[in-house]
């Protein structure tokens, strides 16, 4: 995580960090005014889905990006709950598109 995370920063986005899936929950409790919240996949704790699921109780209007590397899952999961997933952890490029599309849309530039 620590690479994407100097990846997402040094393009001028601010980054808050938590390791485990309950982290990540409460950390957006404290800090709700982001963007967007990226999710790995492969959390320790909790699955993908439950994480997702309780960031959009707390803010349905959230966009919730899943890193998934798991082919099955449809490749445009964009729908109206705004939750995006893409195949690729790796593909820095395309999370760095995603995320300046979503500040776009928010109207920061």
């Amino acid at each position: 995580m620590s690479t994407r995370k100097l990846l997402i920063a040094a393009s001028k986005h601010n980054v808050i960090t938590a390791y485990t899936g309950q982290e990540g929950i409460e950390t957006f409790k404290r800090f709700p005014n982001v963007n967007a919240v990226v999710i790995d996949s492969q959390l320790r704790d909790m699955n993908c889905e439950e994480v997702t699921k309780r960031i959009k109780e707390l803010d349905p209007n959230i966009t919730v990006v899943a890193l998934n590397p798991r082919e099955e899952l449809p490749k445009n999961a964009c729908s109206s709950d705004r939750v995006v997933v893409a195949y690729d952890p790796a593909d820095s490029a395309a999370l760095l598109k995603l995320l300046e599309e979503i500040s776009v849309e928010a109207g920061i530039e």
